[in-house]
């Protein structure tokens, strides 16, 4: 449904690590590396499925409050690798991963 996304950064170097770390629990590889962006899939197609991080020299515009998304994980397990790896790699931290059944009516539905 979507060939990709973009995400802006101001430090591609240190966004590109903290993907890294944050992705590498949910089986995404570094699909490619530029000079100005790094891309992230499962590299079954270097051409689709993509998210990027494209370094912006301009100053980078922060999505509006409410904007998220939401990655795939097979296991809570996945998901608690993943968090760990974000505050490692400096994100900030939102709030421990855990069931919103609130939120998603979809059973095992995890945020992170």
């Amino acid at each position: 449904m979507i060939h990709h996304i973009s995400i802006q950064v101001s430090d591609l170097e240190a966004s590109a690590k903290l993907y890294d770390g944050m992705l590498f629990a949910l089986d995404y590889k570094r699909a490619f590396t530029m000079e100005i962006a790094v891309g992230y899939g499962f590299v079954i197609d270097k051409e689709k499925d993509i998210l990027a991080i494209r370094k912006m020299d301009s100053p980078v515009t922060v999505p509006s409050e409410g904007f998220h998304i939401a990655f795939t994980a097979k296991s809570r397990k996945a998901v608690d690798l993943f968090f760990k790896a974000a505050l490692r790699f400096g994100a900030k931290n939102n709030g421990k991963p855990g069931l919103l059944c609130g939120f998603c009516n979809r059973p095992g539905w995890t945020p992170a």
